[in-house]
Protein backbone atom coordinates (compact mmCIF):
# COMPACT_ATOMS: atom_id res chain seq x y z
CA UNK A 1 0.00 0.00 0.00
CA UNK A 2 2.81 2.38 0.90
CA UNK A 3 4.60 1.47 -2.31
CA UNK A 4 1.45 2.23 -4.29
CA UNK A 5 1.05 5.56 -2.51
CA UNK A 6 4.65 6.53 -3.37
CA UNK A 7 4.09 5.46 -6.96
CA UNK A 8 0.99 7.65 -7.32
CA UNK A 9 2.83 10.62 -5.83
CA UNK A 10 5.67 10.16 -8.29
CA UNK A 11 3.22 10.02 -11.18
CA UNK A 12 1.47 13.17 -9.97
CA UNK A 13 4.81 14.92 -9.62
CA UNK A 14 5.87 13.89 -13.11
CA UNK A 15 2.57 15.15 -14.57
CA UNK A 16 2.98 18.46 -12.78
CA UNK A 17 6.57 18.80 -13.99
CA UNK A 18 5.49 18.19 -17.57
CA UNK A 19 2.69 20.73 -17.26
CA UNK A 20 5.13 23.27 -15.83
CA UNK A 21 7.56 22.61 -18.66
CA UNK A 22 4.78 23.18 -21.20
CA UNK A 23 3.77 26.42 -19.51
CA UNK A 24 7.38 27.55 -19.60
CA UNK A 25 7.72 26.60 -23.27
CA UNK A 26 4.48 28.28 -24.41
CA UNK A 27 5.83 31.90 -24.40
CA UNK A 28 8.72 30.76 -26.59
CA UNK A 29 6.29 29.14 -29.06
CA UNK A 30 4.21 32.33 -29.18
CA UNK A 31 7.37 34.38 -29.74
CA UNK A 32 8.50 32.03 -32.54
CA UNK A 33 5.11 32.27 -34.25
CA UNK A 34 5.09 36.07 -33.95
CA UNK A 35 8.60 36.23 -35.37
CA UNK A 36 7.59 34.04 -38.31
CA UNK A 37 4.56 36.22 -39.06
CA UNK A 38 6.65 39.41 -38.90
CA UNK A 39 9.32 37.96 -41.21
CA UNK A 40 6.65 36.83 -43.69
CA UNK A 41 5.00 40.26 -43.69
CA UNK A 42 8.40 41.94 -44.14
CA UNK A 43 9.21 39.75 -47.16
CA UNK A 44 5.82 40.50 -48.71
CA UNK A 45 6.33 44.24 -48.12
CA UNK A 46 9.83 44.20 -49.62
CA UNK A 47 8.60 42.26 -52.65
CA UNK A 48 5.78 44.73 -53.19
CA UNK A 49 8.20 47.66 -52.90
CA UNK A 50 11.07 46.38 -55.03
CA UNK A 51 9.80 43.53 -57.23
CA UNK A 52 6.20 44.49 -57.95
CA UNK A 53 4.15 47.61 -58.44
CA UNK A 54 0.49 48.33 -58.91
CA UNK A 55 -1.16 50.40 -61.60
CA UNK A 56 -4.71 51.17 -62.69
CA UNK A 57 -5.98 50.92 -66.26
CA UNK A 58 -7.04 54.34 -67.56
CA UNK A 59 -9.03 54.45 -70.78
CA UNK A 60 -10.15 51.86 -73.28
CA UNK A 61 -7.12 51.32 -75.53
CA UNK A 62 -6.67 47.77 -74.21
CA UNK A 63 -10.38 46.90 -74.19
CA UNK A 64 -10.94 43.24 -74.90
CA UNK A 65 -7.97 42.40 -72.67
CA UNK A 66 -8.08 45.06 -69.94
CA UNK A 67 -10.88 47.41 -68.94
CA UNK A 68 -10.84 50.93 -67.56
CA UNK A 69 -10.41 51.00 -63.78
CA UNK A 70 -8.92 47.53 -63.38
CA UNK A 71 -5.99 47.27 -60.96
CA UNK A 72 -2.89 45.45 -62.17
CA UNK A 73 0.30 44.03 -60.71
CA UNK A 74 3.44 44.74 -62.77
CA UNK A 75 7.13 43.93 -62.45
CA UNK A 76 10.38 45.04 -64.10
CA UNK A 77 12.60 42.63 -62.16
CA UNK A 78 15.26 41.46 -64.66
CA UNK A 79 12.76 42.24 -67.41
CA UNK A 80 13.48 42.73 -71.11
CA UNK A 81 10.47 43.51 -73.32
CA UNK A 82 9.36 40.70 -75.64
CA UNK A 83 6.82 40.64 -78.44
CA UNK A 84 3.37 39.84 -77.10
CA UNK A 85 3.98 41.24 -73.61
CA UNK A 86 1.51 43.73 -72.16
CA UNK A 87 3.58 46.54 -70.68
CA UNK A 88 3.26 49.85 -68.85
CA UNK A 89 5.13 52.73 -70.49
CA UNK A 90 6.07 56.16 -69.19
CA UNK A 91 5.16 58.75 -71.82
CA UNK A 92 8.18 60.68 -73.12
CA UNK A 93 7.98 64.47 -73.13
CA UNK A 94 8.20 64.82 -76.91
CA UNK A 95 5.32 62.40 -77.40
CA UNK A 96 3.20 64.24 -74.81
CA UNK A 97 4.04 67.54 -76.53
CA UNK A 98 2.92 66.19 -79.91
CA UNK A 99 -0.26 64.56 -78.65
CA UNK A 100 -2.36 66.67 -76.25
CA UNK A 101 -4.53 63.59 -75.55
CA UNK A 102 -1.61 62.27 -73.51
CA UNK A 103 -0.54 63.82 -70.24
CA UNK A 104 3.14 64.46 -69.51
CA UNK A 105 4.56 61.71 -67.25
CA UNK A 106 1.42 59.64 -67.81
CA UNK A 107 1.78 55.86 -67.86
CA UNK A 108 0.02 54.02 -70.66
CA UNK A 109 -0.61 50.30 -71.17
CA UNK A 110 0.10 48.71 -74.55
CA UNK A 111 1.16 45.42 -76.10
CA UNK A 112 4.67 44.94 -77.51
CA UNK A 113 4.29 44.07 -81.19
CA UNK A 114 7.96 44.09 -82.21
CA UNK A 115 11.39 44.62 -80.69
CA UNK A 116 14.66 46.01 -82.01
CA UNK A 117 15.63 44.85 -85.51
CA UNK A 118 12.16 43.63 -86.43
CA UNK A 119 10.15 45.19 -89.26
CA UNK A 120 6.48 46.07 -88.72
CA UNK A 121 3.89 46.86 -91.39
CA UNK A 122 0.10 46.92 -91.55
CA UNK A 123 -2.03 46.00 -94.55
CA UNK A 124 -5.83 46.30 -94.32
CA UNK A 125 -5.72 45.90 -90.56
CA UNK A 126 -3.42 42.88 -90.58
CA UNK A 127 -0.11 43.41 -88.76
CA UNK A 128 2.98 41.92 -90.37
CA UNK A 129 6.24 41.41 -88.46
CA UNK A 130 9.24 40.52 -90.61
CA UNK A 131 6.85 39.78 -93.45
CA UNK A 132 4.67 37.30 -91.54
CA UNK A 133 1.11 38.11 -90.42
CA UNK A 134 0.55 38.10 -86.66
CA UNK A 135 -2.18 35.92 -85.22
CA UNK A 136 -3.81 38.36 -82.84
CA UNK A 137 -6.73 36.71 -81.10
CA UNK A 138 -6.64 39.48 -78.49
CA UNK A 139 -7.52 42.31 -80.91
CA UNK A 140 -10.81 44.14 -80.30
CA UNK A 141 -12.50 46.33 -82.92
CA UNK A 142 -15.82 48.15 -82.65
CA UNK A 143 -15.59 50.68 -85.44
CA UNK A 144 -13.49 52.05 -88.28
CA UNK A 145 -9.74 51.62 -87.91
CA UNK A 146 -8.11 54.87 -88.99
CA UNK A 147 -4.69 53.22 -89.18
CA UNK A 148 -5.54 50.05 -91.10
CA UNK A 149 -2.44 50.51 -93.28
CA UNK A 150 1.12 51.45 -92.41
CA UNK A 151 4.28 51.26 -94.48
CA UNK A 152 6.90 48.87 -93.03
CA UNK A 153 9.26 50.34 -90.43
CA UNK A 154 12.25 48.71 -88.74
CA UNK A 155 12.46 49.07 -84.96
CA UNK A 156 15.64 50.80 -83.78
CA UNK A 157 18.07 49.32 -81.29
CA UNK A 158 16.84 49.66 -77.70
CA UNK A 159 13.27 50.43 -78.79
CA UNK A 160 9.94 48.63 -79.08
CA UNK A 161 6.86 49.06 -81.27
CA UNK A 162 3.64 48.97 -79.22
CA UNK A 163 -0.07 48.91 -79.99
CA UNK A 164 -3.30 48.80 -78.03
CA UNK A 165 -5.54 45.74 -78.34
CA UNK A 166 -8.53 48.02 -79.04
CA UNK A 167 -7.17 48.84 -82.47
CA UNK A 168 -9.58 51.57 -83.52
CA UNK A 169 -9.34 53.35 -80.15
CA UNK A 170 -5.64 53.37 -79.34
CA UNK A 171 -3.01 56.07 -79.64
CA UNK A 172 0.16 54.01 -80.05
CA UNK A 173 3.31 53.46 -82.14
CA UNK A 174 1.29 53.63 -85.35
CA UNK A 175 0.97 57.35 -84.57
CA UNK A 176 3.86 58.42 -82.32
CA UNK A 177 6.39 55.81 -83.43
CA UNK A 178 8.58 53.38 -81.52
CA UNK A 179 9.32 53.93 -77.84
CA UNK A 180 12.54 53.66 -75.89
CA UNK A 181 12.82 50.43 -73.87
CA UNK A 182 13.99 52.54 -70.93
CA UNK A 183 10.51 54.06 -70.69
CA UNK A 184 8.98 50.61 -70.10
CA UNK A 185 8.08 50.58 -66.39
CA UNK A 186 7.28 46.89 -66.30
CA UNK A 187 5.35 43.93 -67.62
CA UNK A 188 1.75 43.35 -66.56
CA UNK A 189 1.59 40.08 -64.62
CA UNK A 190 -1.80 39.89 -62.93
CA UNK A 191 -5.15 41.58 -62.76
CA UNK A 192 -5.86 41.90 -59.03
CA UNK A 193 -9.10 43.90 -59.14
CA UNK A 194 -11.93 43.32 -59.67
CA UNK A 195 -11.78 39.97 -57.90
CA UNK A 196 -14.21 38.50 -60.42
CA UNK A 197 -11.50 38.88 -63.11
CA UNK A 198 -8.48 38.09 -60.92
CA UNK A 199 -5.73 36.25 -62.74
CA UNK A 200 -2.84 36.41 -65.18
CA UNK A 201 -2.87 38.72 -68.19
Amino acid sequence: MDNNQISYEEIDREIEERAAAKRKKRPHEIFDLTELVLITLSVILLCSLFLFRQTVVSGGSMEGTLSDGERLLISDFFYTPKAGDVVVIQIEDEIADAYPELTRNEAIIKRVIATEGQTVGIVRGVVYVDGSPLREGYVFRDGHDTKANMAPVTVSEGHVFVMGDHRNSSLDSRYFGEVDERTVIGKVLFRILPFSRFGGV
